[in-house]
């Protein structure tokens, strides 16, 4: 729904000069299409890969080498160890950190928040096997919920796994009518990456959802104790003690649902992530030109941002 944003399907041999930018996802670009293949000044390639770090030396982490990009974002950005930060990769020059966003698909009519039937909802799958995302802080984080379920006797409380959208981003009206009905959302970042669904799905419910440390963030960015609330999932204390409270003060829930549902429509839904793009790579081709001591023959965007 990008105002400037215009898809095609194209046939091979459709001339790069008719694009003032080429975007390219990670899927075409490892299919070999022509047009995303090599163009400095016009080529962006978006990449969803969840563990090829950029200091991967057992495999590629690139679709295509960066040198053969205007500019490359990333998913994938920060590397975590038993769900915990671990280190920040050094990527390339033109490289930058890319992550999901809110789907116009997702925005069903919400429930007023104080008259949602569900205390805590938490659908996080969980494993014990160390190569599985779904191990480390969601298994701690799932167990710990199961256990709080238990000790408080909480019928409201839902403590199931669930899925609703999967690699593809695909739309499921029950899930998100779930976390509809939902005053707090507990979700968590990946076992060794950051960046996920959960994060802006519960966002985009009006829930007030509480996550765990995440450093990987999109301009403008969200604020803990703002607009979610944050806590450490290899310290059950600091997350029962953080969920009580929310608990046992939903007006304090209640201003946070709002200030983060607020925020994130209306900065971080996929139109946001797109206008970051396109202004990053303009910011980065001209810098190319003005280097290149050859005339500027790039054509000023109309009022909005640049076509594609």
């Amino acid at each position: 729904n990008h105002p400037h944003v215009r898809p095609h399907v194209l046939p091979r041999g459709t001339p790069k000069r008719k694009f003032d930018f080429i975007i390219c996802h990670n899927q075409e670009v490892s299919k070999g299409h022509p047009l995303c293949y090599h163009d400095p000044l016009r080529l962006i390639v978006v990449d969803w890969h969840d563990r090829k770090f950029c200091d991967r030396t057992d495999m590629k982490w690139w679709v295509r080498p960066p040198l053969h990009t205007l500019i490359y974002f990333k998913r994938g950005w920060v590397v975590r160890k038993d769900g915990m930060y671990s280190y920040q990769p050094q990527c390339p020059e033109g490289v930058h950190p890319i992550d999901y966003a809110i789907f116009d698909e997702w925005l069903l009519p919400t429930i007023p928040w104080h008259e949602r039937p569900i205390s805590v909802l938490c659908t996080l799958r969980n494993s014990t096997m160390k190569a599985s995302p779904y191990g480390g802080g969601r298994h701690r984080v799932f167990t710990w919920l199961s256990e709080l379920k238990r000790q408080w006797q909480d019928p409201r409380m839902h403590i199931r796994p669930a899925t609703g959208t999967g690699a593809g981003g695909c739309f499921d009206r029950q899930y998100f009518a779930l976390m509809h009905k939902a005053k707090i959302i507990v979700t968590c970042q990946p076992q060794n990456w950051e960046g996920d669904w959960r994060t802006w799905e519960s966002l985009s419910t009006g829930a007030m959802v509480m996550v765990d440390e995440f450093r990987t963030q999109m301009n403008p960015p969200l604020q803990p104790g703002v607009h979610y609330v944050q806590y450490n999932s290899s310290n059950r204390t600091d997350l029962e003690v953080k969920l009580e409270y929310y608990l046992q003060h939903p007006n304090d829930a209640a201003v946070i649902a709002n200030a983060g549902f607020q925020f994130a429509v209306h900065r971080h839904r996929a139109v946001h992530r797109v206008d970051n793009m396109l202004a990053d790579a303009l910011q980065v081709k001209q810098q190319r030109l003005n280097a290149s001591n050859e005339p500027n023959k790039f054509r000023s965007p109309k009022r909005g941002g640049p076509s594609t």
